[in-house]
């Protein structure tokens, strides 16, 4: 990787298979260092858009056990780095696929308490993530 790794390096400046090698980075942390075990203890599939517009940052399917990452909407490495954790989180929680709906009309997108758990675990782990990153990829 060309660019030393920062909370504010820009995902423009990054080449696609620099936004890859990311993504899978944050995945494995998830799963090996936070010891988050998806559903089924198999790593949902991942699919990584590096330019891709689209209206949010990330989207889990339980249906499909998929995760999607729009990084080309992230702006900055932490951005991609709490979306990336926020959707495997999406991925490890139990009744996702049967209740995230029903929450979400019930409580509102903001107040569905899968999407609470979501962006709590991404900002509680997102410091040691970037360090994790940085000793991996930073000269």
């Amino acid at each position: 990787m060309k660019v030393n790794l920062k909370w504010d390096t820009q995902i423009k400046d990054l080449t696609k298979r620099d936004i890859n090698e990311v993504v899978w980075s944050v995945f494995y942390y998830c799963r090996n260092v936070l010891g988050m075990k998806p559903r089924g203890n198999v790593y949902p599939y991942l699919q990584i858009y590096p330019r891709k517009k689209s209206e949010c940052y990330g989207e889990y399917s339980s249906f499909l056990h998929l995760v999607e990452i729009y990084a080309g909407e992230c702006d900055t490495l932490r951005r991609l780095v709490d979306t990336t954790i926020h959707e495997y989180t999406h991925s490890c929680q139990g009744w996702v696929g049967v209740r995230y709906s029903s929450y979400n009309q019930k409580f509102g997108y903001r107040n569905n308490p899968f999407e609470i758990e979501a962006r709590r675990v991404a900002k509680e782990n997102r410091t040691g993530c970037i360090k994790h990153l940085q000793s991996i990829f930073n000269d």
